[in-house]
């Protein structure tokens, strides 16, 4: 009996590995799979609406959460630099290329001067608010993992509309204020 089970073990792990291909609604790569594993293509975890996994979901989730937020870090740090470097370029062109500029053209740089520091303002409210609506999460979640269901959900729901509304009044306004650059530099050009 020894003899027969040593047998069937060797001729399991001889068999070659069956790469199969994943069906047209699943993420990833290809799935390799051996014959002994084949009862783990009937994933109980998969949503049988969807053919995904709850593992490959929870992946791709995850890592959608974390191209999300370097994204919106990249953003952040480049309102802050075009609005610093606008402020700069500003002053400089006033400086060296257009030292006594057409009165009535005036008006367009101080509005981009306004929304550049209005921009900036806005975006590092965002910080704080965005700060704010971690912790309110963070408690929320604690909450709901203790077996509590009231409390922060709407507080924390409420910082986080404030902070995505900062960040795109922040954005609206760099649009804003390159243009009124823009057209204050053409008109001043000789």
């Amino acid at each position: 009996m020894s003899k027969g089970r040593r047998n069937s073990t060797a001729t399991e792990k001889r068999q070659p590995e069956i790469t199969q291909a994943p069906p047209a609604t699943e993420l990833g790569p290809p799935r390799t799979v051996s014959p002994s594993s084949a009862p783990a293509l009937c994933d109980p975890t998969e949503n049988p609406a969807t053919g995904i996994s709850q593992a490959t979901y929870l992946q791709e989730r995850s890592t959608l959460i974390e191209m999300e937020q370097k994204n919106a870090e990249q953003h952040d740090k480049t309102v802050l630099a075009i609005s610093m470097g606008g402020l700069a370029l500003s002053i400089t062109f006033l400086k060296e290329i257009a030292p006594h500029p057409q009165p009535e053209t005036l008006i367009w740089i101080e509005l981009a001067w306004a929304c550049f520091v209005a921009s900036l303002l806005t975006i590092l409210a965002s910080f704080l608010t965005g700060q704010w609506a971690c912790r309110k999460h963070r408690d929320y979640l604690d909450l709901l993992y203790l077996g509590e269901r009231d409390g922060v959900a709407s507080t924390s729901s409420r910082w986080s509309r404030i902070t995505d509304c900062f960040n795109v009044v922040s954005y609206i306004l760099v649009f804003l204020a390159v243009g009124f650059l823009a057209y204050f530099s053409c008109c001043n050009l000789k």
